[in-house]
């Protein structure tokens, strides 16, 4: 009884210690919304509020700007010869998904992202093999079956099923199926790190299968999540494009076209 109460408190420091930020590492600072720079100490900073508000950036600006912007950034980081980033975002889904992107874990890069104040996910966290079951669940949904591509639609802070739907329709995009992928059952919410990257991990797996089931043409990718876990995603996208991205716009309920990940 003693060994197993002592294996557990070793467990439980060992979880903590690969949550807990490196003590060398490249802060930055990154924000799309005016007022909410993180203000981080010695942080470099990216501020992308001017290209969110009023209007969300148009595509020709993502293409022209946005991901030039955070291909600077990285060699900017490179000159570092660090391999641990600590991001602090006030981002919309789309540039943190891009950010992520842009540092693939399959690089020398681990993008650690604050959660909160105590919290911080990161992108090379080693799981368990305890903490491998699927923590999403898919549902194929059929819109057009005579339409070639096919939409990828994360609903885990709110269900975005009408308002994808209400997109597809809208800008008569060519999905004829949509795959929604919807947190198991108990949990209602991101709880951890190790959760995280879980969900992270099986999104990829689920853009590489439809993948190979549509070739070249892009995959559409819709998202309703933490800001942390799309940086997160990003990481894990490499070699997966061209993966359209979708920001959603509150006011009007519906999806507008954002950054297309190449590669």
């Amino acid at each position: 009884m003693e060994l197993q109460v002592i294996n557990k408190q070793i467990g439980d420091i060992e979880a903590k210690l690969a949550t807990m930020l490196p003590e060398h590492a490249i802060n930055i600072d990154f924000w799309t919304r005016a007022g909410a720079n993180p203000h981080t100490p010695n942080a470099k900073a990216i501020d992308w509020s001017e290209y969110f508000e009023p209007n969300l950036p148009a595509q020709a600006t993502w293409n022209d700007t946005l991901l030039p912007n955070l291909q600077q950034q990285l060699h900017v980081c490179e000159k570092e010869q660090l391999c641990d980033i600590a991001l602090r975002a006030k981002a919309h889904i789309t540039a943190a998904l891009a950010f992520g992107h842009t540092f693939p874990s399959t690089s020398t890069y681990d993008v650690w992202v604050e959660q909160s104040p105590s919290e911080w996910w990161h992108s090379k966290l080693k799981q368990k093999v305890a903490d491998q079951t699927a923590p999403l669940v898919g549902t194929p949904k059929i819109a057009n079956d005579n339409l070639p591509e096919i939409s990828v639609e994360l609903s885990i802070v709110w269900d975005i099923d009408q308002d994808v739907g209400e997109t597809i329709e809208a800008l008569k995009l060519p999905i004829g199926h949509r795959v929604q992928l919807h947190l198991t059952k108990p949990h209602t919410s991101v709880v951890s790190a190790d959760h995280a990257k879980a969900i992270a991990l099986q999104v990829r797996d689920v853009i590489k299968e439809v993948r190979g089931r549509i070739r070249r043409r892009p995959i559409h990718l819709f998202a309703s999540v933490p800001v942390g876990l799309a940086v997160l995603i990003g990481t894990q996208l490499n070699a997966c494009g061209p993966i359209q991205c979708y920001e959603h716009r509150k006011k009007q309920g519906d999806y507008v076209p954002a950054c297309l990940l190449e590669g």
